[in-house]
């Protein structure tokens, strides 16, 4: 029941505290715990690249939604979200948001797609909201391969980590535990304890 819910119980008490801050009190960080603790987790997807992080994405929502190829695919932070209806929206570097066609999906997301290289540099992420009932417990947020992320999408990946609930770190069979995912794993925050998948 969702009232015997302690996430649900915590929401609404800061909800009372919201309506009787004293003065002085921040009302906006308030405001934003509640929003945060009312979102779906967001689970972050994560690994070198060609691993198969979005294959892994399209077995979890149980539909073709990330595009997956044996090089290198996903060119911008992709975040699947649940939505009415699908739709992808593009959220860019300067703040600014912009609906793009379904049938875009591919080309804003893909790297080897060379039309679309000097765009992809002004994307922060794409975000593909879909009627997937899983997606109203859950985000998932495929990122480009570690290794292949550019310099400009550094700190947007470091940001998602930081502010991610679950971080779902994806191996190869072929080339497990190698030093620069060791590096790249000890790096992260205590509180965000990677579970290893294997592929």
């Amino acid at each position: 029941m969702l009232k015997e819910n302690p996430i649900y119980e915590l929401s609404n008490n800061l909800s009372i505290l919201l309506d009787n801050a004293p003065k002085g009190f921040s009302k906006e960080k308030i405001q934003a715990i509640i929003n945060r603790l009312s979102a779906p987790l967001q689970v972050m997807i994560m690994g070198e690249f060609s691993v198969g992080k979005s294959t892994f994405i399209n077995a979890l929502l149980k539909q073709e939604v990330a595009i997956t190829s044996p090089i290198p695919t996903t060119a911008v932070i992709t975040k699947f979200s649940y939505g009415s209806k699908d739709k992808i929206i593009v959220h860019f570097l300067d703040g600014t948001q912009k609906e793009y066609a379904v049938n875009e999906f591919n080309k804003l997301t893909v790297e080897n797609d060379g039309r679309y290289q000097e765009m992809h540099a002004k994307i922060k992420y794409v975000e593909r909201q879909l009627p997937n009932e899983l997606l109203k417990t859950y985000n998932f947020i495929d990122s480009p391969g570690r290794n292949a992320i550019v310099e400009k999408h550094e700190e947007v990946t470091r940001n998602f980590v930081e502010n991610a609930d679950a971080m779902l770190w994806l191996f190869s069979i072929d080339q497990m535990g190698g030093q620069t995912e060791k590096e790249v794993l000890q790096s992260f925050s205590k509180r965000l304890k990677p579970i290893a998948i294997v592929n």
